[in-house]
């Protein structure tokens, strides 16, 4: 019996010596958990962090692309873009102490902001172009910038909502609409491009 004893306790040391090395949990001072495999060497942490930059949404997207333009001309961003179900936005800077400009786009795949791989893209990529410019005067920008007020040029009135109107006009296969909100301008067209001048 003892000898059966001391067999079951020895086979049971080995098998435990056998197994892998369970996952530790530690807390660090900044209150975050991480747990690890000894053997793998990964973390769960990483594996987070790397999903996490993987599937930021269109707001952490467009905070991050803020901070890459380098300029002295007020940023204006939107608050958020609408992308299509599976796509992920991603956006190409380009900065100077006179102007930025921003193109967002929607990719299936996750792209970071300002990768190479972006100017491999398509035109039908491209969801909104952003930019900013700082000129000596307000005339100079007026003539500059075209400004146009859509209830002088006419077209056809589309209730937008919120007091809205918008103007529909056709050309060469295309729909366009049009409308302005204070000193915007804003036009659409059946590409679902958007071009915004202030």
């Amino acid at each position: 019996m003892k000898i059966k004893a001391i067999s079951i306790a020895a086979f049971l040391i080995i098998l435990s010596a056998c197994t892998s090395e369970p996952a530790m949990t530690e807390q660090t001072d900044d209150g975050k958990v991480h747990s690890s495999n000894q053997e793998t060497g990964n973390t769960e942490t990483e594996n987070h962090e790397a999903a996490h930059e993987r599937t930021l949404t269109p707001e952490e997207v467009i905070a991050e692309t803020e901070k890459q333009l380098s300029t002295e001309v007020p940023i204006k961003m939107p608050y958020t873009l609408n992308v299509n179900q599976g796509y992920h936005l991603t956006a190409k800077t380009v900065s100077d102490r006179e102007s930025y400009q921003v193109i967002f786009f929607q990719t299936e795949d996750v792209i970071p902001i300002n990768n190479a791989k972006l100017d491999q893209l398509s035109d039908d990529s491209i969801l909104a172009v952003l930019s900013g410019q700082n000129f000596d005067s307000n005339e100079v920008a007026s003539e500059e910038i075209s400004y146009q007020n859509f209830e002088e040029i006419g077209g056809k009135p589309v209730d937008l909502g919120y007091s809205i109107t918008g103007y529909q006009d056709a050309g060469a296969g295309s729909v366009y609409l049009s409308w302005n909100e204070g000193r915007w301008a804003f036009t659409s067209w059946h590409e679902q491009k958007i071009l915004i001048i202030s």
